[in-house]
């Protein structure tokens, strides 16, 4: 199985029902299935493929989505991740 650690992300904003938004977090994930969500300091410390964000927003959740259909969903953030350094036009990766 293959797994993935993506970690020190800028900011990693939730989809789930408290909207949460995780400075320096990151996600794990396992045959391209998100397993866990976090800040970087709870989650595995090994995997395949470790992945350090720092400077990028990771959306989990959000699937092959162009650009400007991301952009509304940071409007319920804070001003300073709407419009903030970090461009959502870097290339990105899908999970599941």
């Amino acid at each position: 199985m293959a797994t993935l650690i993506a970690r020190n992300a800028e900011m990693l904003l939730t989809m789930d029902s408290n909207r949460r938004e995780i400075a320096g977090g990151g996600l794990f994930a396992r045959d391209g299935v998100i397993e866990q969500v976090g800040p970087s300091t709870e989650l595995p410390t090994k995997a395949d493929l470790v992945l350090d964000l720092g400077g990028h927003i990771v959306l989990p959740g959000l699937v092959n989505t162009p650009p400007d259909k991301t952009r509304p969903c940071l409007d319920g953030c804070k001003p300073s991740i709407r419009s903030g350094p970090v461009s959502l036009r870097r290339p990105y990766m899908c999970l599941r």
